[in-house]
């Protein structure tokens, strides 16, 4: 393991241990991306750290007010939670990307990319979810859009990780709208998207969460 080239763990508490002991690893789940790195920039790592065997990653837990995805739950899993919760989300589920990318993409790895038309942030920002980021010295969390720092960077620290993503209930009132514009219907990224929730009650706007991507160098809260 001092010199591993490829490494798998089984448990979240090896996989934080690993990390940091090797903060410069490079961290694969589905590969819908980093692999592109490799295949179009030929770039190389001299070491591959891999979570998709972390059970504690690939959990949805539904709990009565929030419903927690773990890092490593692949796009199609997660979104069909959300959906679950939220029916009005399905359209805007089945035009993240692709049906083979959904189901090798993770939502953690989505997230944790930064991308600024990356298409799970404006809608999670909207959702007010939070992330929580764990190492060996133990976890915090933080609303999603608190992530971002700029253009693909975040706060997280070398041994730190991104677990899982909290995604609270639906309220009594709440009103959700997504949007999404693309050059092709399908299978397509994002030019613009942008997620609106609003809590109305009696006429009145009492709470808003306004979700978009494709405006700033990071997903942005409005």
């Amino acid at each position: 393991e001092p010199n591993f080239a490829y490494i798998s763990p089984a448990t979240l508490a090896e996989l934080l241990t690993v990390r940091a002991a090797h903060p410069q690893a490079q961290l694969v789940a589905g590969c819908t991306d980093v692999g592109l790195w490799v295949t179009k920039q030929h770039r190389q790592f001299a070491q591959v750290l891999d979570v998709t065997r972390v059970t504690e990653l690939c959990r949805i837990d539904e709990a009565p007010d929030h419903t927690a995805i773990g890092a490593a739950v692949r796009l199609e899993d997660a979104f069909a939670a959300l959906v679950r919760r939220r029916p009005q989300l399905q359209t805007f589920a089945t035009r993240f990307a692709g049906l083979p990318v959904r189901n090798a993409g993770t939502l953690g790895g989505n997230v944790a990319n930064g991308s600024p038309i990356g298409d799970s942030m404006p809608l999670l920002i909207a959702l007010r979810a939070q992330v929580v980021l764990a190492s060996v010295r133990g976890e915090r969390a933080m609303a999603l859009e608190d992530l971002y720092t700029g253009y693909r960077q975040n706060v997280m620290a070398a041994d730190e990780l991104l677990v899982r993503i909290v995604v609270p209930r639906p309220s009594a009132h709440e009103q959700l709208r997504a949007y999404k514009i693309s050059k092709r219907f399908d299978d397509d990224i994002s030019a613009v998207c942008l997620v609106l929730n609003l809590d109305i009650a009696g006429g009145t706007v009492q709470r808003a969460s306004i979700g978009a991507g494709g405006v700033a160098a990071t997903p942005a809260r409005a």
